[in-house]
């Protein structure tokens, strides 16, 4: 298991822990669904704003798992998700 697979496996064990739906983490952060599942599936790593969201409606703050999130994006901008987080290549903001 690579790094950023094992990032989205934790966040997906955190739900498990706190024994939440995707569903009930959309209704508390007013997240797309799909959004969430895509922060915790991947294929990349979340935006952080997605991040943010996933682990507020976890119970859980950003912080711990921050500087973690920035240690896997390095080389590499976060995958954009339902628009949130930074434009592709050559993209605007």
């Amino acid at each position: 298991m690579d790094e950023r697979e094992g990032f989205l496996s934790d966040l997906r064990a955190l739900r498990a822990r706190r024994g939440l739906s995707l569903a009930e983490i959309a209704e508390r952060t007013r997240f797309p669904a799909d959004t969430l599942a895509a922060v915790e599936s991947g294929p990349a790593l979340p935006s952080l704003p997605a991040l943010e969201a996933y682990l507020r409606g976890c119970g859980e703050p950003l912080a711990p798992r921050e500087d973690r999130w920035r240690r896997r994006g390095q080389g590499a901008a976060p995958a954009r998700v339902n628009g949130a987080g930074p434009p592709a290549a050559g993209g605007r903001w």
